[in-house]
């Protein structure tokens, strides 16, 4: 003899688009500050780099920001351009 079984549903309810938002506005958030302090911390290593405070680097050298600058600068901007491609891409 089979026992009666009860099949319960629970019908989850629709999404909440407020909770979406604040997730994505979060995460862009986030992601927005992760990004600035990179372009920080290669905005103090092309300083850095420029300044050479140990004795063994030599006279202060432009050449050296601008690698160091346009090295950072362009992780960001390469970091910034799949972004925006993928974004596209949706």
């Amino acid at each position: 003899m089979r026992d009666n079984v009860v099949a319960v549903f629970s019908v989850s309810p629709l999404p909440n688009p407020r909770i979406e938002m604040d997730d994505a506005a979060q995460r862009r958030r986030l992601l927005t500050l992760t990004i600035g302090a990179v372009a920080v911390w290669g905005a103090v290593l092309a300083l850095g780099s420029y300044l050479g405070i140990d004795s063994q680097t030599p006279d202060r050298d432009v050449r050296r920001l601008a690698v160091m600058a346009g090295c950072s600068g362009l992780f960001v901007g390469a970091w910034l351009l799949a972004l925006w491609l993928r974004s596209r891409r949706k």
